[in-house]
Order: structure tokens, then sequence, then C-alpha cells
């Protein structure tokens, strides 16, 4: 999934069904490694069921984001608009 501001130009993004979601912005880095680990979803019958928790840990990990009370409150609540985001586009980052 590609955001706004990984090419460094402003948009208007307040029609996109894409935008990232209002959060506080001690949350970014929580809502960046979810994108980071979109490819790493559990799939069920009906589609994407939820993320990887165990490579979400790992990647956490490796961007010293602390897995904490604050890190499962925010990725739970992002997990369900991403997953539902993934479900949309089939998957597709385009």
């Amino acid at each position: 999934m590609k955001m706004a501001a990984d090419d460094h130009e402003e948009r208007d993004c307040t029609g996109c069904e894409h935008r990232m979601p209002a959060m506080p912005a001690a949350g970014r880095d929580i809502w960046e490694c979810l994108v980071t680990c979109e490819s790493q979803v559990r799939i069920g019958p009906a589609g994407p069921v939820s993320l990887d928790w165990s490579v979400l840990f790992r990647v956490a990990d490796a961007k010293g984001i602390p897995v904490n009370d604050r890190f499962f409150r925010m990725t739970r609540a992002f997990e369900g608009a991403l997953i539902r985001i993934i479900g949309k586009s089939g998957g597709d980052d385009g």
C-alpha cells in the first residue's frame, strides 16, 4: 500500500478511501509497521482474516517500536481497517 508521504508530494487525501485513518501523531510508527506487514496476512475461505502477529512483532523490533500496551491497543484498532482495505483491493498494491 503506497502512502502519499512515500512520494513526498502534497496531496488532498480527504476523498480517498485508502487514506491513513485519523490517529494521534504517536500512532504513525505503529501504522507504518502494519503497512510494512501488509503482505503477511492470514487468509481464510472468505478472504483476509488477520495479520500474522509473529511477523508483526519482528518488524516492530527491527523498527525499534516498543511492543507494549499502546502497541497492542493501536494494532488491534488498525488491523481491522487494514484487513478491510486489503480485502477490497484483492491484495493488489495498485
